[in-house]
């Protein structure tokens, strides 16, 4: 998971700090929820878009508000990307990061931890590579070109530590192999 400096740490509206769930701690530590309905609303469209056809429990995508450039997937269902990844991607590459969320709820649905884009420095490519994967399926059956997911990876990693860096760049290796170099069927 990135762990990064956030900006800000509000408390969730209409909570005591002590209801708070698990949840609803970590999001106001990453610097609680957006308040632009304009971001909200695309995140939330582009969400309804993926999620049609290939995922049979409810996913939710919220905006937190932070300049890191992130995304973030609970096992509850809910996709939170940063206004950071928002502001530095364009709506097929915010498409991608959500899949790859995606593939996470998909892949993992029994882990009791949060998933994120970045993965862990250092860490095996195991779960991110299969996610990456998953999530190209998701962005295929929905008529967005698999190279997208390489294109928001590649704009992600730039933002990230050395060590992030190298897995991701490792991970889009991965991916060039599997979608871009081989030849169509």
């Amino acid at each position: 998971m990135l762990l990064g400096l956030m900006t800000g740490c509000g408390q969730a509206v209409g909570f005591s700090a002590n209801s708070l769930s698990d949840e609803q701690r970590w999001v106001a530590g990453q610097g609680g929820l957006a308040n632009n309905r304009a971001v909200e609303h695309e995140v939330q469209a582009i969400c309804a878009g993926l999620t049609g056809s290939c995922i049979n429990s409810p996913i939710r995508a919220e905006v937190i508000h932070s300049g890191d450039v992130a995304a973030w997937s609970w096992p509850d269902g809910h996709i939170y990307v940063t206004t950071g990844l928002v502001t530095h991607l364009s709506s097929p590459q915010i498409a991608a990061a959500m899949a790859h969320e995606m593939g996470h709820l998909i892949n993992d649905h029994h882990v009791a931890t949060v998933a994120g884009l970045t993965g862990k420095p250092n860490g095996t490519l195991g779960r991110e590579a299969a996610a990456d994967r998953t999530g190209c399926h998701v962005l295929l059956r929905h008529g967005i070109p698999a190279a997208e997911m390489i294109t928001m990876l590649r704009i992600v990693a730039r933002f990230q530590p050395c060590a992030v860096q190298a897995n991701i760049a490792r991970r889009i290796t991965l991916l060039e192999r599997r979608y871009v170099l081989r030849p169509p069927h």
